[in-house]
C-alpha cells in the first residue's frame, strides 16, 4: 500500500548577517523599568534567551530530515528585528535566505505558510511595528508565497491557510491607517479564494489544514463551508505554528474561555481574545508543529513526520534537535 511522507517544521527564525547586527533590541529599546524586568525574566529564562543565536537549528534538520513527497513550513521565517516583517532589508535578507536552504534540499516539494513575523507583527513588550504591505508584496511577487494552496496526495487533501488575512479583524490597531482598506480587500478575495479551494474537496477526502497561527480558527469557524466539513468530522488534523512549545498550547486550553482583556494594551487584548475562544481549536484536532529551538525552558524543539497511508490512517513522529545555542549564519550561493 503506498504511503506519503510529509515533512512539516515551523518558526525557523533564521537570523542573516544583517539581522544579527541589529543586536536582540526589544528590551533595550523598553522605558518602563518594571516592564523591562518582566520582559528579561520571560526571556531570559522560559522563552528565548538569545534568539538570534540558533540559526544552526536549521541546518540540522535540513541534515537529518528524510526526502519527502512534501515539506511544509508553517511560517515565522526570520526573527522580525524591526517587527515590519519582510519591509526591513535584514528581515528580507532572513527569509530569504532560509527559503533558500531549504528549497536547495527538498526543490519543488516545498510548499511555505505565512506568519506573523514574515508580514510584520507588533512586539509584546514593545508595541512597535505591525503588518506592512511592503512585506506581504514582497513574499507573494519574490518569494512565491500563496494565501491558500491545496495539493491532493493519495485519498488526502492538505490546504494550507493564512492566519493573517483570517484573523485581520483583531489586528486592525497593528495596521497603518493609510493601509487598512488595502489589508480588507486582500481580506475579502482570500475568503472567496479559501472558499472555492474549500469547495473542491469530495465526500471521499481525508482533509489536514496547515496554519500559523491559532487564533485564526475561529474565525475560520465561521466560513459556512468550514463548519459543514466540521460537522461531518472531515477535518483529521490542523497542524499549526506560532506556540513554539507544547506547553503553551496546554496552557492555552487550561486558559480557554477566559474573559477578552482589551484595557492593557494591544498585546494582551490579541492573546486574551485567543485564549477566550481557544475551546473550538479543538474541533479542528489541533497539532503544534514545534518551533526548531523550542523553548529556553524546556529545549524542546523540533519537527514532524507525517505519514499518510492511502487506506486514511497516519503515522506522526514528533523528531527533536540537539539544543545549543550558538550565532551561525550562511550566505547564498551567487
Amino acid at each position: 500500500m503506498r504511503s506519503y511522507k510529509i515533512v512539516i517544521l515551523s518558526d525557523i527564525h533564521y537570523a542573516s548577517k544583517k539581522e544579527q547586527n541589529e543586536g536582540e533590541n526589544e528590551i533595550h529599546k523598553m522605558r518602563n523599568p518594571v516592564l523591562k524586568l518582566i520582559a528579561f525574566i520571560f526571556r531570559h529564562f522560559f522563552w528565548m534567551r538569545h534568539p538570534y543565536a540558533h540559526n544552526n537549528k536549521l541546518f540540522q534538520f535540513l541534515t537529518v530530515a528524510p526526502d519527502a513527497d512534501l515539506v511544509v513550513a508553517c511560517g515565522d521565517f526570520s526573527c522580525d528585528s524591526a517587527n515590519i516583517g519582510a519591509s526591513y532589508p535584514p528581515v528580507k535578507e532572513s527569509i530569504t535566505d532560509a527559503i533558500y536552504f531549504i528549497q536547495e534540499r527538498f526543490k519543488d516539494n516545498f510548499l511555505p505558510i505565512h506568519g506573523d513575523h514574515d508580514i510584520g507583527k507588533m512586539s509584546l513588550f514593545g508595541g512597535n511595528g505591525g503588518l506592512r504591505l511592503e512585506s506581504w508584496q514582497f513574499l507573494q511577487e519574490k518569494l512565491n508565497f500563496r494565501p491558500v494552496w491545496h495539493r491532493q496526495i493519495g485519498s488526502w487533501r492538505l490546504i494550507g491557510i493564512c492566519s493573517t488575512l483570517l484573523m485581520l479583524p483583531i489586528l486592525k490597531k497593528e495596521i497603518l491607517p493609510g493601509e487598512l482598506s488595502q489589508w480588507e480587500k486582500l481580506r475579502t478575495n482570500y475568503l472567496r479564494e479559501l472558499n472555492t479551494h474549500l469547495l473542491m474537496t469530495t465526500s471521499e477526502d481525508k482533509i489536514i489544514l496547515f496554519c500559523h497561527d491559532p487564533t485564526a480558527l475561529p474565525y475560520l469557524a465561521e466560513l459556512p463551508s468550514i463548519q459543514h466539513l466540521l460537522n461531518r468530522k472531515r477535518i483529521v488534523l490542523t497542524i499549526i505554528g506560532h506556540l513554539h512549545t507544547e506547553i503553551i498550547l496546554k496552557i492555552s486550553y487550561l486558559l480557554a474561555g477566559m474573559p477578552h482583556i482589551k484595557f492593557l494594551g494591544n498585546s494582551v487584548s490579541k492573546m486574551s481574545f485567543a485564549l477566550r475562544q481557544a475551546k473550538i481549536w479543538k474541533q479542528f484536532n489541533v497539532l503544534l508543529c514545534p518551533s526548531l529551538s523550542g523553548c529556553q525552558w524546556l529545549k524542546d524543539g523540533g519537527w514532524l513526520e507525517l505519514d499518510l497511508s492511502e487506506d486514511k490512517n497516519f503515522t506522526l513522529i514528533r523528531h527533536y534537535l540537539k539544543w545549543t545555542s550558538k550565532i551561525t549564519s550562511s550566505s547564498k550561493k551567487k
